[in-house]
């Protein structure tokens, strides 16, 4: 949104009321003391855009603008739990004094409007075609370092319970046929592959991937992955909680909430000739330009 803002000729100034340092605990003094100083730094300003996290403090003026990517407290520590509460409550507190509150989705723009929030605005995600032509070179050769041999490849996302990996991964480990793949970030340790890729090594694992199953336990804002997997083109099965039922029904994919019809989920989208094609044109609508110019439309 920073960068949408200057293209467009606005003066953008970054605060970041998290204070630098390790640990958790020992920042919170000094970050409550930040968010109560929000107002003062931003007095010459006409706008204040900040994250859903940070609403405590809050004052009417300058105008404030909330994003709100979504709320959901599943599989959080305690204290995240507490901290996420509290976030809410400010912010039903103080809705009074937000000029706009921006969402990703109709899912959670319809969710905040039940809490009586009225000055909605929905920004979906902007994605840079550009962005999603892989090197063949490169998908070749994470194929070799794979090695699945006849095996489809099914990429079950991060493995972590709120991502529903291991659900995932206890529905489909029976088929000799499949080859699961998780990556990234481990909470749960499942007896699969597990890659660590750069932004491009990704980028050509998932144009390699046969079906990418998005299967979270949790409202999701929206879904980065099983969107980027339609981009190149990659059929997706997902769990569709929260704004992630628009993505994938929008784009005709597949939503399975019971973990024990994935396997036939599979099978569907493997016979399935034009649902790759069906996720590439809806996915590729969300464009850069589309969101800059909302972004910008926010304070005209």
């Amino acid at each position: 949104m920073e960068k949408a803002f200057q293209s467009a000729g606005h003066d953008v100034r970054d605060f970041n009321p998290v204070p630098q340092g390790k640990g958790r605990f020992h920042k919170v003094p000094g970050y409550l003391q930040n968010l109560m100083n929000i107002s003062g730094e931003a007095r010459n300003s006409d706008y204040v855009l900040r994250a859903m996290n940070h609403v405590f403090f809050m004052e009417s003026a300058p105008k404030q603008i909330v994003v709100a990517y979504h709320y959901d407290t599943a599989y959080c520590h305690p204290l995240v739990k507490a901290h996420h509460y509290m976030t809410l409550r400010s912010l039903i507190g103080n809705k009074d004094k937000i000029a706009k509150l921006v969402v990703i989705s109709k899912y959670w723009r319809d969710y905040f409007y039940e809490l009586g929030f009225k000055n909605i605005e929905t920004i979906y995600c902007g994605f840079d075609k550009n962005e999603f032509t892989v090197d063949q070179t490169l998908v070749d050769a994470l194929r070799s370092r794979i090695n699945p041999g006849n095996r489809k490849i099914i990429y079950i996302g991060n493995s972590q319970k709120k991502k529903g990996a291991d659900k995932a991964y206890e529905a489909l480990k029976d088929r000799e046929d499949l080859l699961l793949i998780t990556s990234g970030n481990r909470d749960v340790n499942l007896p699969c592959l597990n890659l660590e890729l750069n932004r491009k090594e990704y980028l050509a694992f998932l144009k390699l991937s046969d079906v990418v199953v998005t299967f979270s336990q949790f409202k999701e804002g929206w879904n980065r992955v099983a969107h980027e997997a339609m981009m190149m083109g990659v059929p997706v099965i997902g769990s569709g909680l929260g704004g992630m039922g628009e993505l994938l029904s929008g784009g005709g994919q597949k939503i399975v909430t019971d973990a024990t019809m994935l396997s036939t989920a599979v099978n569907d989208v493997l016979k399935d000739s034009e649902i790759s094609i069906r996720g590439r044109e809806f996915a590729q609508t969300f464009t850069r330009d589309r969101f800059d110019k909302s972004v910008v439309d926010l304070v005209l």
